[in-house]
């Protein structure tokens, strides 16, 4: 839903750049946070799911819960994998499908909120992020963790795979399908064909991300574990965040280069299902039998961007 109040192209740049400064200063208070933990928590429906989280010194920024995995949490209360209609007119509203067994993973799952979510509705869930961190200085976390006294504690459990089996045990998201399993934790590096086939099953119902595209480097990798992991009825749901803070008539730049990659592919139809300006919804579908190929968005109208909350 859009606010009433159209604001002028000023108002707009303003609340841009102070959304990029609220970024800053969280990235800034989260890799700097003194403790070795940070507790929070989700709500998923009546149920409210308890989380660690880890300073970026530990495990970078996967071991925070942005605001993208909350707001993909809520997509999954109001509308499952299904969607509403979409602000671009390319997409109706779609009913989603039952929780209970369907099989749901989550790439780059980080804290695990979204995922763990999914398992608190129903599905059977599996979670994935990478074991190892590597930081611009081309150091791995477990060098940094050497190199950092304070981090001593976190020698044997540094990794966001570790992480994700702590959040698995606390949240007591399990499963309300009828074999009732606690989601399962596996590592994944997109793009990593061992890996991928060691996953628990070879394809799912539903693959899901959050703030998954912000490195447009990894993106060919992603598209082919996304691809991998599909079937002819997968749904793939992203939750974005623009963190460009650049003109409110175009998408973010590393949504378009990911989209021009998947246009090229030929096999998937995507739609923007919600655009609020700083944060979008992408769900993407097969392409079926005599479909067009999707090539391109509509152009994004400024009026489709004045909430930015």
């Amino acid at each position: 839903m859009l606010s009433s109040k159209l604001l002028t192209p000023y108002q707009l740049y303003f609340r841009r750049k102070k959304h990029s400064l609220k970024d800053v200063f969280t990235v800034l208070a989260f890799t700097f946070w003194p403790f070795p933990t940070l507790h929070t928590s989700v709500n998923v429906g009546r149920r409210t799911l308890r989380l660690q989280q880890w300073p970026g010194r530990i495990v970078g920024s996967g071991g925070f819960v942005w605001h993208g995995a909350r707001r993909l949490v809520k997509h999954f209360e109001s509308f499952g994998d299904g969607c509403a209609a979409s602000e671009d007119g390319t997409q109706i509203g779609i009913k989603g499908r039952k929780w209970k067994g369907l099989n749901v993973i989550e790439l780059g799952a980080g804290t695990g909120a979204a995922g763990l979510a999914a398992a608190a509705l129903g599905a059977d869930v599996t979670l994935t992020d990478q074991a190892s961190y590597i930081y611009p200085n081309g150091k791995t976390q477990a060098i940094v963790q050497e190199e950092d006294t304070k981090s001593t504690s976190f020698k044997e459990k540094c990794s966001l795979i570790d992480l994700l089996k702590i959040n698995v045990k606390i949240s007591g998201a399990v499963s309300q399908s009828a074999s009732n399993r606690k989601p399962k934790v596996a590592e994944l590096l997109w793009g990593n064909t061992s890996l991928t086939t060691a996953l628990p099953l070879s394809t799912y119902d539903l693959i899901c991300g959050s703030d998954i595209l912000l490195f447009a480097a990894a993106h060919v990798d992603l598209i082919t574990t996304i691809r991998t992991l599909s079937n002819s009825d997968t749904v793939v749901l992203i939750e974005h965040t623009d963190r460009e803070g650049g003109d409110a008539d175009s998408y973010p730049r590393d949504m378009l280069h990911f989209l021009a990659l998947i246009a090229e592919e030929k096999f998937w139809i995507p739609s923007i299902v919600k655009d609020h300006g700083r944060h979008i919804t992408l769900r993407m579908t097969a392409r079926k039998g005599t479909q067009e190929p999707f090539v391109a968005l509509p152009a994004r109208c400024s009026q489709k961007t004045i909430n930015n909350r």
